[in-house]
């Protein structure tokens, strides 16, 4: 609890800066992309059980979770509208992570499909 009470303070430090313009469409776009991140750590595609990875993957898809939390407060703290009409879950772009996973894994993680910037998601 004081960790979330810290971020929050400190977020609305960050805001306190009256000469800087408000970067709606900027907070969008980091929302999506840790959307994107959070899809890329929890694919998996390979029959990997190590336990130490799979709490990585989880850790570092929490981590994306966390900023798409500190970036959703930024939003509400600068008034922006929401853009996005659809939830803010990582499994809209689970389809094309698992793609980009299996170029990897073919040893192709340069692959086109990997381009994130390129990603759809479903219901987009």
């Amino acid at each position: 609890m004081k960790l979330h009470s810290f971020a929050v303070a400190a977020l609305a430090a960050m805001t306190m800066n009256a000469n800087a313009q408000v970067p709606c469409h900027e907070l969008e776009s980091a929302i999506d992309n840790a959307l994107k991140a959070a899809a890329m750590a929890t694919a998996t595609v390979a029959r990997d059980d190590h336990l130490g990875r799979h709490t990585n993957r989880l850790l570092e898809a929490n981590n994306q979770l966390q900023v798409i939390n500190g970036n959703v407060i930024l939003l509400t703290l600068h008034k922006c509208p929401m853009v996005r009409k659809t939830p803010l879950n990582p499994a809209v772009y689970s389809s094309e992570a698992v793609k980009c996973k299996l170029a990897e894994v073919n040893g192709n993680g340069g692959a086109p499909i990997c381009d994130m910037q390129t990603w759809k998601g479903l219901g987009k």
